[in-house]
């Protein structure tokens, strides 16, 4: 993937940009299936011990009682497997819905930013900024929070998640609350490149230690601790380069 020159000596990815030939539809679909890839890749592996109690759940003789009551014609383990995937696909339509709005916004810069040179020169210095405050909302009893609702969060609660509405709701649910506990994180990867496989290993690594370490927080401070420092570097090459 090429990159357009912006002024003050940085560049932003061309896939912001329609490719020769390619439509804005084209583009935007392109990145929209990259980006759910992305986010298949890197958050559905954290969900694995809670489909594992969310599967277990239907072995329990009130899950039978309630199937066997309602004459469903499927099994058990027929129920939780298309809760699992309803749940799984609803989840990563959520989080494409996400990626449609990073694509029109990274669009709209990467083709206004070079008719507006003083505020692109200011560009490697603002995201300096958004990095360093990433880093620093690790620090904040709201982000304790939300990785606290992710790491207990129960894949089923009750045996009525096998009704399909519900399980979507549970998929979309689920990405709004990864999206609030790793939003900080998400933005430091949109500073660093979408498609940078480096940055995109750190986040996943980022995110699983601060979800399966000990709740103490100390996870969570040291994942801070590294984002702003790296935004402080950021910062000062940035200002050396004004």
């Amino acid at each position: 993937m090429g990159e357009i020159p912006m002024p003050g000596g940085w560049s932003m990815s061309a896939m912001w940009m329609p490719m020769c030939g390619q439509s804005w539809l084209g583009a935007a679909l392109t990145f929209v299936g990259m980006w759910t890839w992305m986010m298949a890749a890197m958050m559905l592996p954290l969900w694995t011990p809670a489909w594992r109690r969310f599967l277990s759940r239907y072995r329990s003789p009130t899950v039978h009682a309630f199937l066997a009551a309602h004459r469903s014609p499927i099994s058990c383990w027929g129920a939780a497997a298309r809760t699992a995937l309803l749940t799984g696909v609803c989840y990563l339509l959520s989080w494409a819905a996400a990626g449609a709005i990073v694509f029109a916004l990274g669009n709209a810069l990467a083709a206004n930013l070079p008719h507006v040179p003083m505020l692109a020169r200011f560009v490697p210095l603002l995201s300096a900024g958004l990095t360093i405050i990433a880093g620093a909302v690790q620090f904040t009893p709201w982000k304790m929070t939300q990785i606290a609702c992710c790491r207990y969060d129960h894949a089923c609660e009750s045996p009525s998640v096998v009704a399909p509405v519900a399980a979507c709701k549970r998929g979309g649910r689920a990405a709004l609350r990864d999206g609030y506990c790793c939003g900080n994180l998400m933005a430091v990867l949109l500073v660093a490149g979408v498609m940078n496989l480096p940055a995109m290993a750190g986040l996943t690594a980022a995110m699983s230690i601060e979800r399966l370490a000990p709740a103490d927080g100390r996870a969570a401070y040291g994942i801070g601790a590294i984002v702003s420092s790296i935004g402080v570097y950021m910062a000062a090459r940035a200002i050396l380069t004004l």
